[in-house]
């Protein structure tokens, strides 16, 4: 899947997270006007869930790996626990171990919150694969689980 892609997904499938998520100042981005998901972009990156590269583009058309994957998903559950601090605190304390991506490397605590949430899996060989290319059904389900969750009474 590309960032725009993901951009669409979230906005439309999760669109009452996106709204109600605090508002952040967004950073420029020079790549956004034109790109069919454009309507969604600006709302997923003003909360938090998506970013601006430090060039100041979003590069709508760059494929998503599985570790950017996750560290959407982990925006978002971290919308989610804002109101439900004991969840994003249970979700926070599973610290899964992984064949292929250890506790010290950087994707790691967006990984193991993506996974410890349930939104994100590793395989039966205990991989995550954090640079595997995402698909939309890493997607789809990444976002079928933060909408149960969102929807859960606090």
């Amino acid at each position: 899947v590309t960032r725009a892609e993901v951009a669409a997904f979230i906005g439309i499938r999760l669109d009452a997270l996106i709204d109600a998520a605090p508002r952040r100042m967004p950073d420029i981005a020079t790549d956004v006007r034109t790109p069919w998901a454009a309507p969604w972009i600006l709302p997923v990156t003003r909360a938090g869930v998506m970013s601006i590269y430090p060039n100041h583009t979003f590069q709508p058309s760059a494929s998503v790996r599985r570790g950017d994957l996750a560290a959407t998903v982990a925006a978002l559950l971290r919308i989610v626990g804002a109101s439900r601090p004991a969840d994003l605190a249970r979700w926070q304390a599973v610290k899964p171990r992984f064949v292929d991506l250890s506790a010290a490397h950087v994707s790691y605590p967006a990984v193991s919150l993506a996974v410890g949430a349930g939104a994100m899996s590793a395989d039966r060989a205990g991989r995550f694969d954090p640079t595997r290319l995402a698909t939309v059904a890493y997607l789809d389900a990444a976002v079928r689980r933060v909408s149960q969750l969102a929807a859960r009474q606090p």
